[in-house]
């Protein structure tokens, strides 16, 4: 049994602009089939479906005094469908494809020359699209009685803020006498 997996990356800095990336990643699995058929199946179980992802990703602020090393991100998920299961045994069946949007914002905020703390805000899947993962096994769960759907899918719409504080620690030597501190 051979296997293969691709993955490519393309990542493009537009000098002209001075602050946009853009990076591509594509990510192919394709595994050869198993010689010997299994329960009427010859693809090999577990297989995540092909995946592209766009990213559009811009900074700004690089030196600001209030605020720093600013950034706005949008990026497409762009998951494919799955339609080479392992069927042998009740295993595994195809999944859709699907398309999430995610844009994220954040930097660090300042205040004479130091970082007070980072601030990030991110949304993801922002169409709120309803989705189940080749690779889960909760796509398997019995009919859900509130939407009529098998499974459990995905999570939905989702928004989240990070903030991380700087722990700056530095030692400095007493001047005081030891013995006078008793």
């Amino acid at each position: 049994m051979a296997m293969k997996e691709a993955y490519f990356s393309l990542y493009i800095h537009q000098a002209f602009l001075q602050a946009e990336h853009f990076v591509h990643n594509i990510r192919v699995h394709h595994f050869c089939h198993v010689l010997k058929v299994q329960d009427g199946s010859k693809n090999l179980p577990f297989i995540p479906a092909a995946r592209l992802i766009n990213e559009l990703k811009t900074d700004f602020a690089k030196n600001g005094k209030g605020f720093k090393n600013g950034f706005i991100q949008v990026e497409l998920d762009r998951t494919f469908k799955q339609n080479r299961p392992f069927s042998g045994f009740n295993t595994e069946t195809a999944t859709e494809s699907y398309s999430l949007l995610n844009a994220a914002i954040g930097g660090s905020i300042m205040s004479k020359g130091k970082t007070l703390f980072n601030l990030f805000l991110a949304a993801n899947n922002i169409t709120d699209v309803a989705y189940q993962n080749h690779l889960s096994r909760l796509k398997y769960a019995p009919q859900n009685l509130v939407t009529g759907r098998m499974g459990v899918f995905n999570m939905g719409r989702n928004f989240s803020m990070k903030i991380n504080f700087p722990l700056n620690y530095s030692y400095t030597k007493s001047k005081m006498d030891p013995e006078k501190a008793l």
